[in-house]
């Protein structure tokens, strides 16, 4: 069977000789993660951030980290947590309460999805949860009226780091993380931006609708919403009816790929209409 990285290659052969170089050349430590959510949430406007917009967008990398990649004896962990505290943010879990011991497969306790009720909840996730809600909360300072718009942001900003991890890990890995679409087998659940849950199969893509549908509301009829929007929905259940058991993990790659391209294509635009994004990174 013709895998669908060959295919996609033939017909789109310029660009990913000329320009992917370009676009994938992201390793996924925690430098790799942070110059990636730069990419997507701000793109071009990265050249405009004030003064201030640097100091929050650090401090948003150091929630993200906390939030998902922190595990066993990690130096980073005080200096991030005592960043943040030093810089406003308020209602932190104590670095002991979310420490745990694990090894490349520490993402099937913090990975799974923004909503996910670990059953063995070794990271303490709703502490976790609290830290990227706190600096977000931080940054943006939003009313109560908005904390929809609030939780979806941060919930953004995780996915991201996950997209990122299908990118730049490994087959070995893959199913210690959310999945990217539906699969034979699994298909992912889709949830009405109306509602608050459950979630009970979601995928990445899933929930990347979810979340943008509900942090731009107010933009729904804006061209750049609407491609993203199609993107998703055209890709949702890309290998739901793949005639292989187990998809090949360079498919997988090389739609996660696509992925971040259209968000950096059209995310920084949608984010820079909202009120919040602008007065915290650029005035």
């Amino acid at each position: 069977m013709i895998s669908m990285k060959s295919i996609w290659n033939k017909v789109t052969i310029f660009f990913f000789l000329v320009l992917s170089p370009v676009m994938n050349c992201w390793s996924h430590d925690g430098y790799g993660h942070d110059r990636e959510l730069r990419e997507v949430l701000l793109g071009n406007n990265a050249q405009r951030l004030s003064e201030k917009g640097k100091l929050f967008f650090r401090l948003l990398c150091e929630a993200s980290y906390l939030t998902l990649d922190l595990y066993n004896t990690d130096s980073k962990g005080k200096i991030y947590i005592d960043d943040l505290k030093k810089n406003g943010v308020k209602d932190l879990p104590t670095l002991e309460s979310i420490m745990y011991n694990s090894n490349s497969f520490h993402g099937m306790y913090t990975h799974l999805g923004w909503e996910h009720n670990y059953v063995v909840d070794k990271a303490n996730w709703k502490a976790r949860k609290k830290i990227l809600l706190s600096t977000v909360s931080r940054i943006g300072g939003f009313k109560n009226s908005e904390r929809i718009k609030m939780d979806a942001f941060a919930a953004l900003v995780y996915e991201i780091h996950i997209l990122g991890d299908h990118i730049g890990d490994s087959d070995y890995t893959r199913y210690a993380r959310l999945r990217l679409t539906s699969e034979p087998g699994y298909r992912g659940q889709e949830v009405s931006p109306t509602s608050d849950g459950p979630f009970n199969n979601p995928t990445l893509y899933t929930y990347f609708l979810y979340h943008i549908q509900r942090l731009f509301r107010e933009q729904s009829n804006t061209y750049e919403y609407n491609q993203i929007i199609g993107f998703l929905n055209r890709h949702k259940n890309e290998f739901l009816n793949y005639k292989g058991q187990i998809v090949p993990y360079e498919d997988i790659v090389f739609i996660a790929k696509k992925t971040r391209e259209e968000l950096i294509r059209y995310l920084p635009t949608l984010l820079y209409k909202e009120r919040f994004f602008r007065k915290a990174f650029f005035e």
